[in-house]
């Protein structure tokens, strides 16, 4: 399992500090699944997901979300102020704690989002028709491993290369930046 396809991490009670509500409405990607491909749940909040009108991952053993959330629209969370599951309240990427605690000024963090919005975009062009690039890495994944590398013509090999160079560039971004110690550190072993 890749960095990227790990559950959202949530703390017990936060990071202290600073309000980082003008970070995470500017940035999303714990909801889009560029960062996480499902998000655990506590089982008290299972009844909250359902009157939002999701449903849970039936991939997962507990109750979890799959990501993207539906409720992520217009490029933020569509009920930010208005209940969203406790695991979303407490969740804190890399970039948001650094922020909380004042380590990255939020002039800093817009830039490291609006760079990384960029490296998805220089990703996402290079995907076939109509795969999103949550289910890309999946879909990279098993066909390496089932083929021990990728078949067809030698341009063929180099448009999967070109994808791939751009995927590494961006998921090493989103370690950097995004991801808690523990999930940088799985991202840098083979």
């Amino acid at each position: 399992m890749s960095a990227l396809e790990k559950p959202a991490i949530s703390s017990e009670d936060g990071p202290p500090g600073r309000d980082g509500s003008p970070l995470c409405l500017a940035c999303g990607f714990c909801c889009t699944g560029l960062l996480h491909a499902y998000t655990p749940l506590r089982a008290d909040e299972v009844e909250l997901v359902r009157a939002h009108g999701l449903s849970l991952d039936p991939s997962r053993p507990e109750p979890s979300l799959a990501q993207p959330c539906a409720l992520h629209r217009d490029g933020r969370c569509s009920i930010y102020e208005t209940g969203r599951p406790r695991t979303c309240v407490r969740y804190s990427c890399a970039l948001l704690t650094g922020f909380l605690v004042g380590t990255v000024s939020l002039e800093r963090t817009r830039e490291i989002v609006r760079r990384t919005r960029e490296l998805e975009v220089d990703a996402v062009a290079l995907l076939p028709p109509g795969l999103p690039l949550e289910r890309l890495n999946r879909e990279l994944d098993e066909s390496w491993q089932e083929r021990e590398g990728f078949l067809g013509s030698p341009a063929r090999r180099q448009e999967h290369a070109r994808l791939l160079l751009a995927l590494a560039i961006l998921h090493r971004y989103l370690a950097r930046h995004f991801l808690p110690a523990k999930s940088k550190e799985a991202a840098s072993s083979p």
